[in-house]
């Protein structure tokens, strides 16, 4: 249920005035700084959390972006958290917001 959001959640605000607007999910992954570099002794350490919004909650993307930055596309070698294991925590996470399911029982 968390991944399929109704239709209006959906909706890409940009495309809301569209012929015909875009509906979609948006995701992101970001790599925070999980350990800072402590020098001549370890170098910093990042985690990695997937993030998964509906298309009209897409400013939280951006939200958490700002805070924490992209790690760019994550099917890109250079971009893979598990090839850099001098920088990696070894630990992922997952978001998904789903405001939709609150009155699930």
């Amino acid at each position: 249920a968390a991944l399929q959001p109704p239709d209006d959640l959906n909706l890409l605000p940009y495309t809301a005035g569209w012929k015909n607007p875009v509906r979609s999910m948006v995701s992101t992954m970001l790599r925070p700084l999980a350990c800072p570099e402590v020098p001549n002794v370890s170098p910093e350490k990042r985690m990695e959390v997937r993030f998964f919004v509906p298309g009209g909650c897409v400013s939280n993307i951006d939200f958490v972006e700002s805070i924490f930055g992209n790690a760019g596309d994550p099917s890109l070698p250079e971009n893979d958290a598990g090839l850099d294991t001098h920088h990696w925590t070894g630990t992922s996470g997952c978001v998904i917001l789903a405001p939709h399911i609150r009155g699930l029982n």
